[in-house]
């Protein structure tokens, strides 16, 4: 009975893995669409959105994705990069949600603020290639202040980022940009010897 239930088990679980491996491959993806954004009151349908935004989505791990919104703006200040790594995904009933994430906090330098970061697991999904995405912001250096971020956009193409395995390098570094072209020096968010980093 054991090496029946041990056989049951050895055999599942790559399904499952395989599984895993299959949800975060539908939610890779670079999304093009609209982007709002509004201080401290909720986005309505008064709001205006900019055009023209681009999130990026990649499998980062088993079950997670990393959700990139680079060059934020905030009115004509580009502030930096949001990314969000590690964020679960799942499937259900046909839509790809997201879950429960902790904030990541953001220092953008060239304009003075800080700041924490969550994608809303409550509202935000993938269907039908549509991504529609609430960035909950607070900026915590003045203080506390909801910025309200919202993301409405399809997806245009896959990003063919994957997980790559940590090889030997013998002392060789091996480094890829998101877009998976290898570069010399690394800055800012990459894949460095098969995992990623972000270099200050």
């Amino acid at each position: 009975m054991k090496k029946i239930l041990l056989t049951l088990v050895v055999t599942l679980f790559p399904m499952n893995s395989l599984f895993a491996q299959d949800i975060t491959k539908k939610a890779d993806g670079i999304y093009n669409g609209k982007l709002w954004i509004n201080l401290m009151s909720p986005i309505d349908d008064e709001s205006e959105p900019v055009e023209g935004q681009e999130i990026k989505i990649f499998p980062d791990g088993e079950n997670t994705v990393t959700f990139a919104l680079y060059n934020f703006m905030f009115g004509d200040v580009v502030l930096g990069d949001i990314i969000l790594p590690n964020v679960p995904v799942t499937e259900s009933n046909g839509k790809l949600v997201f879950g429960a994430n902790e904030p990541k906090f953001f220092n953008f330098e060239s304009a003075g603020i800080e700041a924490t970061a969550q994608l809303n697991s409550t509202t935000s999904f993938i269907e039908g290639g549509r991504l529609y995405a609430d960035i909950d912001v607070v900026w915590t250096n003045g203080g506390n202040v909801p910025i309200y971020v919202r993301f409405d956009g399809n997806k245009t193409a896959d990003t063919g980022i994957v997980n790559i395995a940590a090889g030997k390098h013998n002392g060789i570094e091996n480094i890829y940009n998101l877009n998976g072209v290898r570069i010399s020096a690394a800055k800012g968010l990459c894949i460095k010897n098969g995992k990623k980093v972000f270099v200050k």
